[in-house]
């Protein structure tokens, strides 16, 4: 089974009057803007009524792109993505007044583009993008929204795009954040408000921490009023455009599983890298480190077998272990600039157990 650590996507940002594209790993996706140029209506809100989420299936939902190139050799657009690109499932029974959405940080330095709202079924939002207080710890100040009770702080200190109101299509909705501001490597927060509590986004129903998406609870029901981490994964993404040299990433992995084998076992990661200035391109070397039983780590270079230093499967092989011992093990690896990317977190690594 492969594992996923986060998705990233280089596309080329085209002029506003044409479709915007993504390709994506494992999905790709085709992206169209939509009442694009029109003037923003700005809609009261309603009184808050009690919220009953309720997950469903998508109903096939069909989408196709194709892959695009860099905007220019010390710059890149970029995708930030913490979807699966599954869009399998879609959240029903929000009420108006509910805010989604998602807490973004860029590997690299960067402006922000626009941002991608993506549902199965349409209607009145408004969409913004914020700039959170830099005291708020995503990671820890929020309680999951089922059966939280401690509300977590209001992402939105200032805005890097105002309330903008629309009727959202079905699929994907691009949101261009005009003011394209400099957000280096910060958090920022990008969100919708139902307002009229028709349209139902697309999640990932049931992922693991961390959670990348933030809902707020109207009052009323369901608990109390304020601000929740959630993990139903909203479909948001963020275009962004990077002026600096960002880390390279372990795509994928192999996540093995228990075995009666006690023979080492071969093993696999993705490893992609992207160059400011393109010509620094490239993964160098790539790492997998194990231990077995709590002992002490070790490492073992890795081979690239398909592909090339951008984005290409590298391999190694993990001794042989005895019945009832565990191996734990976790990849990294190294651009051509000196910058390392590790996945998955080295204090939450892979394993598997010899039965």
């Amino acid at each position: 089974m492969k594992s996923k650590t986060y998705l990233a996507l280089l596309v080329l940002l085209i002029l506003p009057a044409i479709a915007a594209n993504i390709a994506a790993k494992p999905v790709d996706v085709i992206i169209e803007p939509t009442e694009l140029g029109k003037p923003s209506r700005i809609l009261s809100v309603v009184n808050p009524v009690a919220a009953s989420l309720e997950v469903l299936p998508a109903r096939g939902h069909r989408i196709s792109s194709r892959k695009m190139k860099p905007w220019k050799s010390r710059s890149y657009d970029y995708v930030l993505s913490y979807d699966s690109g599954v869009e399998g499932t879609y959240l029903g029974g929000l009420a108006q007044t509910f805010h989604l959405g998602v807490w973004f940080e860029s590997p690299a330095a960067c402006t922000l583009l626009a941002i991608f709202y993506d549902f199965a079924v349409g209607g009145d939002v408004t969409y913004y993008v914020a700039d959170p207080s830099d005291t708020i710890d995503f990671l820890n100040d929020y309680e999951e929204y089922h059966g939280g009770s401690n509300p977590g702080p209001d992402p939105r200190e200032t805005f890097l795009h105002p309330e903008e109101s629309r009727t959202a299509p079905v699929g994907w909705d691009t949101l261009y954040v005009t003011s394209m501001p400099n957000v280096a490597r910060n958090i920022f927060f990008a969100a919708y408000i139902m307002d009229d509590g028709v349209s139902q986004p697309f999640i990932d129903a049931g992922i693991s921490p961390p959670y990348h998406t933030l809902m707020q609870r109207p009052g009323g029901g369901g608990g109390p009023f304020g601000w929740y981490s959630s993990w139903h994964h909203v479909y948001i993404r963020a275009l962004v455009r990077m002026y600096e040299n960002p880390p390279p990433m372990v795509e994928t992995y192999d996540d093995l599983p228990n075995s009666y084998l006690t023979t080492g076992r071969a093993v696999t990661a993705t490893f992609a890298d992207i160059g400011i200035p393109f010509d620094s391109s490239g993964v160098v070397a790539g790492w997998t480190h194990y231990r077995i039983d709590n002992g002490n780590w070790d490492s073992l270079s890795m081979l690239l077998i398909s592909g090339d230093s951008t984005f290409g499967i590298w391999e190694t092989t993990l001794p042989g272990i005895n019945p009832g011992q565990t191996m734990e093990y976790w990849f990294s690896c190294f651009d051509m600039q000196g910058l390392r990317g590790y996945g998955p977190p080295p204090g939450n690594p892979a394993s598997y157990t010899i039965k």
